[in-house]
C-alpha cells in the first residue's frame, strides 16, 4: 500500500511488515522537522512494522540538521525493537555518514 504524507510529500509504502520511506533530494534545517515528525507519527501509528527501510537514493545533500533528524529517528525505531535500513545511499551522503562514523553503525543496503 503507498501513502503519501501529504504536508512534507514523503512517499511511505508498507509491505509483508516493512515500511519502506523515500526520503526527500535534501534533507537540512528546512526539511528536518517535518522528516522527524512524520518518522515518529509513522513509528507511532503502526507497531506493527518490524522494519523500516529509507530510500536514500535521491538525497544529494544532507547537513547538520538533516544528521540529527535521521540519528533521532533511528534512535526510536531502535528503542522499538525495528530495525532501521538506509537503501541506496547517494554518494553525497554516503561522505557525510563516513565523516560522521555513522557509516559503520548504520545498516546500509546497495543499490538493489
Amino acid at each position: 500500500m503507498l501513502v503519501q504524507d501529504q504536508t512534507t510529500n514523503l512517499p511511505v509504502t508498507y509491505f509483508n511488515g516493512t515500511l519502506l520511506l523515500q526520503l526527500p533530494t535534501r534533507l537540512s534545517n528546512r526539511e528536518a522537522p517535518a522528516f522527524t515528525q512524520v518518522c515518529q507519527q509513522l513509528l507511532q501509528k503502526d507497531v506493527s512494522s518490524k522494519q523500516i527501510v529509507m530510500d536514500c537514493s535521491q538525497t544529494s545533500f544532507l547537513d547538520r540538521h538533516g544528521l540529527a533528524a535521521l540519528v533521532s529517528n533511528i534512535n526510536i525505531a531502535r528503542q522499538q525493537g525495528i530495525a532501521l535500513t538506509l537503501r541506496n545511499v547517494h554518494p553525497a551522503m554516503r561522505v557525510v555518514l563516513s565523516i560522521t562514523g555513522l557509516e559503520e553503525v548504520l545498516v546500509i543496503e546497495a543499490a538493489s
